[in-house]
């Protein structure tokens, strides 16, 4: 099995790091998959989830909301503005945060966050 190279970062800290068979984020352009050997590329992040597959085949979840992501020289960064992996969401705070919010924004993603929490 080909491996690549990825760092999930988020401002404040390193959020994950270590050899992945695949990526798949969301950018602005749309849903895109990395595997090892892909082109180098830049491309801004969408709020979405991103979702790592790790060497040993366990699933990495992450609600990212914006950011950028680059691949080059069979490694992978995602730079997101903020990011929480799954097991750090608190579902209750984002429901209810869903329910009363009259921002399209923060519902946005706060359903990020509950699709990455809930799967």
């Amino acid at each position: 099995m080909s491996l690549i190279k990825v760092s999930l970062l988020a401002t404040d800290r390193a959020v994950w790091q270590g050899q992945a068979s695949s990526v798949v984020l969301r950018t602005l352009d749309g849903e895109l998959g990395i595997l090892a050997g892909h082109v180098p590329m830049l491309s801004s992040l969408a709020v979405g989830p991103v979702v790592i597959t790790a060497e040993s085949g366990e699933k990495v979840a992450a609600a990212v909301h914006g950011g950028f992501v680059t691949v080059d020289n069979n490694e992978v960064t995602i730079f997101a503005q903020r990011c929480e992996l799954k097991e750090e969401i608190d579902v209750a705070r984002a429901t209810a945060a869903v329910a009363q919010s009259d921002d399209p924004e923060q519902v946005k993603r706060n359903q990020v966050r509950l699709a990455v929490a809930n799967n």
